[in-house]
């Protein structure tokens, strides 16, 4: 089997990006070493995030995934001022263990949707996609991060959505990857750039 030849630019990015997971790691596994709280319940449940935390960090593949799962942790676990119960935490980390990139990416469309920053088109019924996107969709709804108001395009993120998405730091995804999630055409950036 004949691979095509690996640049050095590539190489070095996957370098970057595994450094800052093994940097992360390392600071949580710090933390799980040294707990800062006196309630021992509260400590075996912030150590069951830590554990969680470095799994999933080890673990996950998509390198768009990693880098919001990094910040999570980074606002959670690693600051000594959020104010989540790390019972919340690892309630919170099993849900982004079960979200797609799509639905990373779907989330953070309906919360750009409900601050004017685009709009999200209608779609023909028959389309397989768009009925997969759908799913996607339903599944954050069931985790109550969506609302329903009776069409996809009529959904709003809810209060919880904009809590993880924010912890997530999901305003950093680009349109681009946003208007793939949606489909081709789907949405619509209010500066005139159609995806």
């Amino acid at each position: 089997m004949n691979f095509p030849p690996v640049e050095v630019e590539d190489v070095k990015s996957i370098f970057s990006i595994a450094k800052s997971t093994i940097d992360v790691i390392t600071r949580l596994y710090r933390q799980y070493k040294e707990p800062d709280n006196d309630d021992p319940g509260e400590n075996e449940d912030r150590k069951d995030s830590i554990k969680q935390a470095i799994s999933m960090l080890s673990k996950e593949t998509q390198a768009k995934k990693r880098s919001h799962l990094e910040k999570f942790v980074e606002n959670t676990l690693l600051n000594p001022e959020c104010e989540l119960k790390p019972s919340t935490i690892f309630s919170f980390l099993n849900n982004i263990e079960q979200m797609t990139w799509q639905q990373i990416c779907l989330l953070e469309g309906f919360r750009r949707k409900d601050t004017n920053a685009i709009e999200i088109t209608r779609y023909r019924d028959s389309d397989i996609n768009a009925i997969s996107m759908e799913i996607e969709a339903q599944k954050l709804t069931t985790l109550k991060y969506l609302h329903e108001s009776g069409s996809f395009v009529d959904m709003h993120i809810s209060e919880l959505g904009r809590e993880i998405s924010k912890l997530l730091d999901l305003q950093s995804i680009e349109n681009s990857e946003i208007g793939k999630a949606f489909g081709g055409g789907r949405i619509r950036v209010k500066t005139t750039e159609i995806y």
